[in-house]
């Protein structure tokens, strides 16, 4: 049932091999849904935004996430870069929202740093930076 509700949330989960890892971000995640009105709010949310991405975004989502799954932040950010990789899709659909076309990821290169997203609004290119604003350490 809750892979019916959630396809592409468990396309994310099924690249973690060992999804009991204190690291791996959706341990429990069943149960976390099942008893948690407000979590299982909030991952329905999430999973209508990422179904709005076409399949290459989607894919292009995936691959970033995907390192990030098992990668706790054990210094009090918890899964804070997973978090932001995932917000990337709220800025692409807010692009689709806004009329830009040819919207997509950039892909991330090791040795530069490149925008997130990129598209065209009248025939002009657009590159556009996703920033998730966090609490500080002292908040």
């Amino acid at each position: 049932m809750l892979r019916s509700e959630f396809p592409r949330v468990y396309q994310l989960i099924d690249l973690i091999e060992d999804r009991e890892h204190h690291n791996s971000y959706f341990q429990n995640f069943e149960h976390s849904i099942e008893e948690g009105v407000e979590k299982r709010s909030v991952w329905l949310a999430r999973e209508k935004e990422l179904q709005r991405l076409d399949r290459k975004a989607w894919d292009c989502l995936k691959n970033e996430a995907f390192p990030y799954l098992t990668a706790r932040n054990n210094r009090g950010r918890g899964w804070e870069q997973l978090i932001s990789i995932l917000n990337q899709t709220r800025a692409y659909n807010f692009l689709l929202d806004s009329g830009y076309s040819k919207i997509r990821f950039i892909p991330r290169k090791s040795d530069i740093e490149t925008p997130d997203l990129e598209a065209k609004l009248d025939g002009n290119p657009v590159i556009c930076e996703v920033k998730t604003i966090n609490k500080s350490v002292e908040e």
